[in-house]
């Protein structure tokens, strides 16, 4: 009797050592054993998931799975908290064998939040994406999705990531992106994250005979400012299909052709769009493709790289027409696709060059193109400028820079002309007299800071003060010892009050827009502050006509300016 007990429990090891399954070790960076790490098994022809009771690894991160013949799906499932990633396995097909599948598993930082409305009130269903500046995606991302309350947790492969904030349309919330997001070694949250409510533009894209185009790109643009607005999955389909979502705005919206070398379409737009309710746009037919090319250089034949190219309608409002791939190679060379017509043409080059931007008008581009032969670009001058609040002295960002000549009146095409976070911009000019406006970036400050005629045959920095709104101050002293507050109120109905500072013999006249003197509000001898009224009238008393004036105070070698408006 004992030696047929031996016998049978021969007979049972020899069964289970010629099981059939899957067996392995699971480990992490450093051969570490992964443990404990759940297992769970659906068996591939059913669906249904595979109970066993040891699903999950050793302490030395072992498994062994003992299953019959049949084809499973293996999800490698670490514990919550550890920075490690899934690990999957799929189709393993166990035929009277034991498959061995040892699996390393990557780790992972966690970015998390909730994604909430202008309410507060938690948004589902929303994807979290991520992507470098080149634009390359992660190798594995968990998790990237909002619960239903919004709030999220998706790990992703160490980086730094432009995170990408992606409601489902259905919701009517626009995406939005964060860029520089560190997560090279630790965890970040983003705390409550809000999205703003969104319109559903509906977009289809056709050639000249209504054939839909795949793979065309939609883009959208402020208007003005011309922003770029976050339109993710904006490639249309087979159909010709996209859809985009946007916050309530007026738009530039464009239909990109797919990539090709050379262009077969140009682009198409559609301009001042400002629905408040989900729209379909009537149709993009693209348009046949004119090749305009051109060799840019800088004064000494150096072929200028990295220049941008605007092709503007050559009237007022001077409409983009977006193109592709618009900047010179290294040879100095582009060559881009646009519709037949008659355009105004910008070359600018990088604000580094200290090269003078191009611009030619009234191009026109038949249906053979146009190739415009060589474009010098002129040595100039950088003109540093910072603009910060009067009084507090706290950097504006969004301040645009314009630029005119004081003879022609031509605004001067600049880039890089909108002040920075630091209120800090760079532009290039020439030797020329220009008068310098700087448009705030919202309402609360003063409409325009005019600096008055200004030349310099070299670099030059500058500080500008700009007044907030409604504000009749003169603040802190000024570097050259001059100040002129903005006028108030501005436009005036029946004259306005002036405030400003410095030392010495001075005057402030009123200017028409041709130059000429139309009054003189004060003149005299200053020693700090000053204040004078200007009623409206000309140097006989009589009222000025409606229209645009410039105030001008003038101290010695010094002088200061500010536009105003007369509106009886």
């Amino acid at each position: 009797m004992r030696r047929f007990a031996i016998l049978i429990s021969m007979l049972a090891l020899a069964s289970e050592a010629s099981a059939n399954g899957v067996s392995g070790k699971i480990t992490k960076a450093g051969a570490l054993p992964v443990w404990p790490c759940k297992i769970n098994i659906v068996n591939r022809q059913t669906g249904q998931p595979v109970i066993l009771n040891n699903d999950t690894t050793l302490t030395n991160g072992t498994y062994s799975l003992t299953l019959p013949d049949g084809r499973y799906d293996l999800t490698f499932v670490p514990k919550a908290g550890s920075h490690l990633f899934n690990g999957t396995a799929l189709d393993q097909r166990v035929t009277g064998n034991i498959i061995t599948l040892n699996l390393v598993l990557p780790s992972g930082q966690i970015v998390s939040g909730k994604i909430i409305d202008i309410n507060g009130v938690g948004v589902a269903t929303t994807d979290i994406r991520f992507k470098t500046p080149a634009g390359l995606i992660p190798t594995h991302v968990q998790n990237n999705g909002t619960n239903p309350d919004g709030t999220f947790a998706t790990m992703v492969d160490p980086n730094i990531w432009t995170v990408e904030i992606i409601p489902a349309n259905a919701v009517h919330k626009a995406p939005r992106q964060i860029v520089n997001v560190n997560l090279t070694a630790a965890d970040t949250s983003l705390g409550n994250f809000v999205v703003q409510p969104g319109i559903v533009y509906t977009c289809s894209v056709t050639d000249g005979s209504l054939f839909p185009i795949t793979n065309a790109n939609i883009e959208a643009r402020t208007m003005p400012g011309r922003t770029r607005m976050f339109t993710p999955l904006n490639n249309t389909t087979g159909s010709g299909v996209a859809t985009i979502v946007l916050p309530l705005g007026n738009y530039e919206v464009s239909a990109f052709p797919p990539p090709g070398t050379p262009p077969t379409f140009a682009t198409s737009s559609q301009y001042n769009l400002s629905p408040s309710a989900d729209v379909t746009l009537p149709n993009f037919a693209l348009p046949p493709a004119r090749m305009l090319s051109a060799h840019v250089v800088d004064a000494s034949s150096t072929p200028v790289f990295n220049a941008n190219l605007d092709v503007d309608t050559p009237v007022l409002p001077h409409l983009r027409i977006e193109t592709p791939n618009g900047f010179t190679d290294a040879l100095g060379n582009f060559n881009v696709g646009v519709p037949s017509g008659t355009y105004r043409i910008t070359v600018s080059p990088a604000v580094a060059t200290r090269l003078i931007p191009v611009r030619l008008e009234n191009v026109v581009v038949g249906n053979l193109g146009l190739n415009m032969g060589t474009l010098t670009c002129k040595t100039g001058r950088w003109l540093n400028v910072t603009v910060v609040a009067e009084g507090t002295g706290v950097p504006i960002a969004g301040a645009n820079i314009d630029v005119f000549n004081v003879h022609t009146k031509v605004k001067l095409p600049t880039i890089d002309d909108v002040t920075l976070a630091n209120g800090f911009t760079r532009i290039v000019i020439d030797t020329s007299f220009y008068n310098i406006s700087i448009a705030p970036p919202s309402a609360s400050y003063d409409t325009a800071h005019v600096i008055g005629v200004f030349h310099t045959l070299n670099d030059t920095a500058i500080t500008v003060l700009m007044p907030r709104k409604g504000v009749l101050g003169v603040g802190g002293p000024a570097t050259n010892g001059l100040r002129l507050a903005a006028p108030w109120p501005n436009p005036a109905h029946a004259g306005m009050n002036f405030a400003f500072a410095g030392t010495g013999a001075g005057e402030l006249e009123i200017l028409d827009v041709t130059g000429r003197r139309v009054a003189t509000p004060w003149h005299g001898e200053l020693h700090g502050e000053q204040t004078a009224r200007w009623a409206g009238g000309d140097e006989q008393g009589h009222g000025v006509p409606n229209g645009i004036y410039f105030a001008r105070l003038r101290v010695g070698k010094s002088s200061s300016v500010r536009r105003v408006v007369i509106a009886h």
